[in-house]
């Protein structure tokens, strides 16, 4: 058990099937490492009780033989995914609670992340984890900058107030028995597009997280370049293979 009495679980969603980019994203290598290893490896930075990798089914024994070519602090396990992330992100969620048997589930914390975001900071992720300790739920998220229009069709509507817009990334972390609870919810998983919306479906309050360092997910072509810059300032000439 880690801090605060809490099992400190990590999840990491690797088994997007890449229809917005062409390709199977989580395989782009960021400065010689397949982006899903850099996020992964993110979450492996804090003190973590467990790791699951969620994969697309054909590539499970692929990205764990991927996984046997690096060092972990955490012992990683696989599972194959579903049909949209919602599905997948719960496949990893139940497959993590399964390995601590008759644990209580209140006692678990689950750090939900995408594969899609290899930038994350060990101190934002660690922030996430202890802002969930104190009120059951957290997510990372970045203040809104710009100026926000809601419109119907190409037309402006309104202007909605920016000073209360978050923008959501992960990890987002939960107590597992909130995440049940909502699993067990009337709430569609296909319209869910992150955990949170979960918990806003039984009414139970998550704390925003404002990250300190760039968390960008990299999910269009247009991203990719973008990537490339980030990727040399966080990992500077880190090249592996």
């Amino acid at each position: 058990m880690n801090r605060n009495g809490f099992h400190r679980i990590g999840v990491l969603v690797a088994a997007g099937s890449g229809s917005r980019i062409g390709f199977r994203k989580q395989h782009y290598p960021i400065r010689g490492l397949p982006m899903w290893i850099r996020s992964a490896q993110a979450l492996d930075s804090v003190a973590l009780d467990c790791l699951v990798v969620v994969a697309p089914e054909d590539e499970v024994q692929r990205m764990r033989a991927q996984a046997l070519q690096h060092s972990w602090q955490t012992e990683l396990d696989f599972v194959a995914g579903g049909t949209h992330r919602a599905n997948s992100s719960r496949q990893g969620v139940e497959r993590a609670i399964s390995k601590f048997g008759d644990v209580d589930p209140a006692t678990l914390l689950i750090a939900v992340h995408d594969a899609a975001r290899p930038f994350t900071v060990s101190q934002d992720i660690e922030a996430v984890f202890i802002a969930a300790s104190a009120s059951g739920a957290a997510i990372l998220a970045e203040r809104c900058k710009d100026t926000v229009k809601w419109s119907v069709g190409s037309q402006v509507e309104k202007t909605l107030p920016r000073e209360n817009l978050w923008l959501a990334q992960t990890p987002q972390c939960l107590r597992a028995d909130l995440l049940l609870c909502a699993y067990d919810g009337e709430a569609n998983p296909e319209n869910m597009t992150d955990e949170s919306m979960f918990l806003e479906t039984i009414g139970h309050p998550v704390t925003l997280v404002s990250s300190s360092a760039y968390n960008g997910k990299i999910t269009t072509p247009e991203d990719l370049r973008f990537a490339e810059y980030w990727a040399e300032q966080r990992f500077g000439g880190e090249l592996k293979a």
